[in-house]
């Protein structure tokens, strides 16, 4: 969610940096993930079947390919009718 507040939340996602380190905390350790993309898409998004398009930010990993971690929050500006998204490959 998006407060616009600082710090607070994923207020912040914007200023992420391509190639920036996320460190996601859980209880069973860290999980250090990498800044490989980050755009703004509209508040809906078109699943086929409840399956979202080939390629789609939505769309999980094939095998082989690296874990991913999707944030997304609400553009403050535009009353909520975009999002912001950031993606990072687990390193």
């Amino acid at each position: 969610h998006n407060m616009e507040m600082p710090g607070v939340l994923f207020s912040d996602i914007q200023k992420l940096s391509l190639g920036e380190v996320m460190d996601l905390v859980s209880n069973d350790g860290v999980y250090r993930y990498k800044v490989t993309r980050k755009f703004i898409v509209p508040e809906y998004f078109k699943l086929i079947d409840g399956v979202p398009e080939e390629n789609s930010f939505l769309s999980l990993p094939k095998k082989g390919e690296k874990p991913l971690l999707t944030l997304f929050t609400c553009v403050y500006t535009s009353q909520g009718k975009e999002r912001y998204v950031v993606q990072g490959e687990l390193q």
